[in-house]
C-alpha cells in the first residue's frame, strides 16, 4: 500500500511540473510572432522526446511491432522523427488556434465528402463521426463547429486540472461541446441525447481500452476496441462516417468523410457488434499505412493486445 501511495504522489508531483512547463509554453506562445510557431513546436517536442525515455520506447516498439515486417529501421526511424514533428505542430496550431483563427480554418483546411455528411443529417438521426488521433484530429471537429454543424466530442479528460480547464476553454470558445469519457454511464447518456438531437457525436477509437470494449484484429494483433459506435449506430440507426484529417504541404490540412458506413446484421448482437467493429478497425489501420507518420504512435495501444489465435 505504503508502495502505490508514493508512486501516486510521484505522478501527481510529474503532473504538476509538467503543467508548469505547460504555462511556460503557453506564455511563449503568446508572445512568439505566429511565422516561427511551427519551428518552435518542432525544437521543443524534440527536446522534450529526448528525456521522455519511455514514451520513446513505446513509440519505436509501436512502430516495429506494426510495420517491421514492411519497412527497414531506416524508414522506421524516419517515421518516428516525422511522427513526433506532426504532433507537435498540432499541439501548438490547437494551443494557439486564437492566432490563428481568424482566416485559417477557412484558407487551410479544406473538405472532402461534406455530401456524406449532410445526406446523413437530412436523415434526423444524427451522425457518428468515427476517427482516430490522426493528423490534427481536434481541427477535423472544430473546422465542422465552425461550419455551423452542431457537434459533440467524446473527451477523455486530462488528470492535471489546469490542462483539463485549458481544454474546457477551447471547447467552449470553438463551440465543440465536450463530453467526458467518465462516468461511462453518463457519457453514454449524453451520447444518444445528442443523436436524438440530429447532431454530430465525434469520437476517436485508436486507444487502449478495456471498459465497453471488444477485441478486434489491428495490424495482426486483437486489441481491445471501444465498441460505442457500433452500438450506438444499431441502437439510434445514426450513420457512421469514417472521417480522417490529413496534414499536406505547407502545413494545410485536408478532411476526408467518408460515405455512410453499411453495417452488416445478422439478428446475432454480438456477432455483428465484433463483424462490423473489426471492418471499422481495418479502415482506421488503412489510413495509418497509407500515411504512418500521422497517427499517434506514441499511445499503448497494443498493451493488451492478444495474439490472433487466441
Amino acid at each position: 500500500m505504503a508502495k502505490k501511495r508514493i508512486k501516486k504522489i510521484k505522478k501527481r508531483i510529474l503532473r504538476e511540473i509538467g503543467w508548469y512547463f505547460m504555462c511556460i509554453f503557453l506564455f511563449i506562445l503568446r508572445v512568439l510572432p505566429v511565422k516561427y510557431l511551427y519551428v518552435f513546436a518542432e525544437k521543443t517536442i524534440r527536446l522534450a522526446f529526448l528525456f521522455l525515455k519511455r514514451r520513446r520506447s513505446i513509440t519505436m516498439s509501436n512502430l516495429r511491432l506494426a510495420l517491421g515486417e514492411e519497412k527497414s529501421e531506416g524508414e522506421i526511424l524516419k517515421i518516428y522523427r516525422s511522427t513526433i514533428g506532426n504532433i507537435g505542430r498540432g499541439g501548438v496550431e490547437l494551443l494557439a488556434y486564437s492566432r490563428l483563427y481568424n482566416g485559417y480554418l477557412n484558407n487551410m483546411i479544406s473538405i472532402e465528402g461534406r455530401e456524406n455528411l449532410d445526406d446523413a443529417l437530412r436523415l434526423g438521426r444524427g451522425a457518428i463521426i468515427l476517427s482516430a488521433h490522426f493528423g490534427n484530429f481536434s481541427f477535423l471537429a472544430i473546422k465542422l463547429a465552425q461550419l455551423g454543424y452542431p457537434l459533440s466530442a467524446i473527451t477523455r479528460y486530462p488528470r492535471q486540472e489546469g490542462l483539463a480547464r485549458q481544454l474546457d476553454n477551447i471547447g467552449k470558445t470553438t463551440g465543440v461541446e465536450l463530453i467526458p469519457d467518465k462516468p461511462p454511464r453518463i457519457c453514454v447518456e449524453r451520447s444518444l441525447k445528442c443523436l436524438k438531437g440530429n447532431r454530430i457525436l465525434f469520437l476517436l477509437t485508436d486507444l487502449n481500452v478495456i471498459s465497453g470494449s471488444v477485441y478486434v484484429d489491428f495490424f495482426g494483433r486483437m486489441v481491445p476496441t471501444f465498441k460505442g459506435p457500433v452500438v450506438m449506430a444499431m441502437r439510434t440507426k445514426a450513420s457512421i462516417l469514417p472521417a480522417f484529417i490529413l496534414r499536406e504541404d505547407g502545413n494545410r490540412h485536408r478532411i476526408v468523410i467518408e460515405p455512410p458506413f453499411d453495417l452488416e446484421l445478422t439478428g446475432d448482437k454480438d456477432k455483428d457488434i465484433f463483424t462490423n467493429l473489426s471492418r471499422l478497425s481495418k479502415i482506421v489501420e488503412s489510413y495509418i499505412r497509407k500515411y504512418p507518420d500521422q497517427w499517434w504512435w506514441i499511445h499503448q495501444r497494443w498493451r493488451k493486445a492478444m495474439p490472433q489465435n487466441q
